[in-house]
């Protein structure tokens, strides 16, 4: 497993930039489920998404824990059960998008084809986006306007900016393993971010279009802008 191999042992992952960072994600905690046994569909888990969307439509201030709950589908009495304020929502929701996030693109790491690594990731990264695109919209735009520094407090606000450094690094060490690129790979890895991110916009049309379709196409442009093994 690959797990395993970045767990027990040490020298093969640091080895490996893409297995190094990987090892990162998952020693923060991101690389696993994030609302527990009870999965995205228990109370918690949709606690938290329809937290992430009232936040971004409504603000802080702008919702109570009885509109949360009353949103969710349960009694505010209930929500006590789960979390002790609106911080610890905020909190636990951006931690649980990003996990959601990190574990649906950053997933397994094939053993097999260790040169052939990066186009899995970046179609999981688009059917993400697609799949996922109103909560991963609404996280996106709770992380750019830096609401989250005032409530996570420092330890977790710095756990997510590490977080967001190993995706990146993940993502440079799969463009200079696999690429050919005549653009630095710090720079190649944000235009992959930006394109992957914004796939949902940028393929939208009159014309029905699969998941499937958007990643071959989105892959396309990827790999062409990258020099990546195809």
């Amino acid at each position: 497993m690959v797990t395993q191999a970045i767990t027990s042992n040490g020298a093969a992952a640091a080895s490996d930039p893409v297995r190094e960072a990987r090892g990162r994600l998952k020693r923060l905690g991101m690389l696993s489920s994030p609302v527990g046994d009870e999965g995205v569909d228990g109370t918690r888990g949709r606690t938290l998404e329809a937290a992430i969307r009232m936040f971004v439509t409504r603000g802080f201030d702008g919702y109570t824990m009885r509109d949360l709950a009353a949103e969710v589908g349960v009694s505010a009495p209930a929500l006590y059960n789960h979390f002790d304020c609106k911080e610890d929502i905020l909190r636990d929701a951006v931690e649980f998008m990003l996990a959601r996030f990190f574990t649906g693109v950053h997933g397994p790491i094939p053993d097999d084809h260790p040169n052939h690594r990066f186009e899995p990731v970046v179609r999981r990264y688009v059917r993400f986006q697609v799949e996922q695109a109103d909560l991963a919209s609404a996280n996106d735009t709770l992380l750019r306007t830096g609401a989250p520094r005032r409530f996570l407090g420092p330890i977790h606000w710095e756990k997510l900016k590490a977080a967001m450094r190993a995706h990146i690094d993940l993502l440079r060490a799969l463009i200079r393993a696999e690429g050919q690129s005549l653009i630095d790979d710090r720079l190649a890895a944000h235009f992959v971010i930006v394109v992957c991110d914004r796939v949902s916009a940028l393929y939208h049309s009159e014309r029905p279009t699969t998941t499937g379709d958007i990643a071959d196409q989105t892959w396309l442009l990827v790999a062409r802008m990258t020099g990546a093994c195809q």
